[in-house]
Order: C-alpha cells, then structure tokens, then sequence
C-alpha cells in the first residue's frame, strides 16, 4: 500500500514539476512578444486638431490644411 501511495504522489509531483515548467516557458514566450504599449511603440502618431499624422516608421509626419 505505502509503494502504491508513493508511487501516486510521486506521479503528482513530477506532473506538477511538468506542468510548471511548460506554464514558465509559455509565459516567457508570450512576454517577449507582447509589447509594452509605450509611446516609443507606436508606428503611427494622429494629431486631428492640427490635422497632423507622423509615422514613426520611417520618420513622415504629413499636414493637411484644414479649411
């Protein structure tokens, strides 16, 4: 009975160690290709009242008039 109680904790524990491991590695992975969101970020900046779009890109900023 001791061998067989044994035997299920052990299964537990290294499907535990397993299971952490793969959430670690997931997680890790996911992190490095979600952005922050920072302003440094951003591939295009719209500034409407001043009827202004830059694109940081490749470093346009277009005005229009607006009449």
């Amino acid at each position: 009975m001791n061998k067989a109680k044994a035997l299920k904790v052990l299964c537990a524990r290294l499907y535990e160690m397993e299971r952490s491991r793969i959430q670690t590695s997931r997680s890790k992975l996911r992190s490095e290709q979600i952005g922050s969101g920072d302003r440094s970020e951003r591939i295009r900046t719209y500034n409407f009242p001043q009827g202004r779009v830059t694109d940081h890109r490749v470093g346009i900023t277009h005005y229009s008039k607006i009449s």
